[in-house]
């Protein structure tokens, strides 16, 4: 018959002991393991300090939540809803049901963008405040408040206010409501341009002028306007007369914009009718002609968005014209003036947008 092995009553203790201890590490390994995912995204350098404090502070702050920090990550729109379909892969990749990023809205102003994720849908929710030393603190605050609610309605049906010095919820241009209505913004736009003939020029001869624009920025990058111009060439002094001309043109165009962060770009096509009058002087004696003519524009638009509502246009291109106008001297039958067939132009606005 085999013996029954002999343990000693202390070594049976310190096993016990061990197997005791390990049960409620286990449970909170468990429970840890559980813990929701709260993903934030630095984005770019830009309040560096403010977004490195609140993501200490708010790890230090949330027991309830595995906070993680995305590096490298930027956005490729302004839009809200593109956001949050940039997101959703982050948010999946890490299981994450909240996602949070901290924006400049002004020179003296920042947002916390709070994104609630579920599979069907999302929420977001915006927490403006004023740029100050204790920023980052009030933005930890607010953002708890809006997690505990959160837990306790898994996505909140409406924005949740928080009522913090300097916070402005009542702005709720974020919400979830407006997201799923906004497909764009309108915007106007004053601006100032430059064009040269190519062709049917005896010399080169510059037309100078300003503009106003206005029209509609689809979320998608689809924009229409409508652009009213008015130009002028000053009076020319030339060895066979004097040359004044001036006039209007009314243009409707259409333009796909893509964005990289801040900086927008596409193809410009503009359809107008120019009215042209001209002024000539020869031998003191003066006639005045004028006339219509249609005028295609294809051109490179470019947008720098200097804030989410305040851009800078820069456009160039080509334009065609179908009625040119050549005027001479009737003595020596020399031209004086030529309205060109095609046309380099520049124009340089401010772009505000409003919704």
């Amino acid at each position: 018959m085999f013996a029954k092995p002999d343990i000693p009553t202390k070594s049976l203790q310190i096993i016990l002991m061990i197997i005791w201890g390990f049960v409620p590490f286990a449970h909170g390994a468990e429970e840890f393991a559980e813990k929701p995912v709260l993903l934030f995204l630095p984005g770019d350098s830009q309040n560096l300090n403010i977004k490195k404090t609140f993501l200490t502070e708010l790890s230090l702050e949330l027991d309830t939540y595995q906070v993680i920090s995305e590096e490298g990550f930027n956005f490729s729109s302004d839009s809200q809803p593109k956001r949050i379909e940039e997101i959703r892969p982050l948010s999946l990749k890490y299981n994450a049901r909240v996602v949070m990023w901290i924006e400049d809205i002004s020179e003296q102003k920042l947002a916390l963008q709070v994104v609630f994720i579920a599979p069907s849908r999302a929420s977001i929710q915006s927490i403006e405040i004023e740029k100050s030393p204790d920023a980052p603190l009030q933005l930890v605050i607010s953002a708890k408040e809006l997690l505990n609610e959160y837990q306790n309605n898994i996505i909140p049906e409406k924005p949740v206010e928080i009522n913090i010095q300097n916070s402005q919820p009542e702005n709720d241009h974020n919400t979830e409501e407006e997201i799923k209505g906004s497909k764009g913004s309108f915007f106007i736009s004053p601006g100032i341009n430059l064009s040269g003939g190519i062709w049917e020029q005896p010399e080169i001869t510059y037309l100078t002028g300003g503009d106003l624009t206005g029209g509609y920025l689809f979320n998608t990058g689809l924009l229409l306007q409508l652009e009213f111009s008015a130009f002028l060439n000053p009076d020319r002094n030339k060895s066979n007369g004097k040359v004044k001309t001036w006039g209007i043109m009314p243009e409707v165009a259409i333009s796909w914009l893509f964005k990289k962060n801040f900086f927008e770009w596409g193809p410009f096509l503009g359809i107008g009718t120019k009215w042209q009058k001209i002024t000539t002087t020869i031998n003191d004696i003066t006639s005045n002609s004028s006339w219509w003519d249609l005028k295609l524009t294809p051109s490179l638009n470019m947008n720098f968005n200097v804030s989410k509502s305040v851009s800078i246009n820069i456009r160039g291109g080509i334009g065609f014209y179908l009625n040119s106008q050549i005027f001479k001297t009737p003595s020596d039958g020399k031209t004086i003036y030529s309205s060109p067939l095609i046309d380099w132009n520049s124009r340089v606005g401010v772009t505000v947008k409003f919704k």
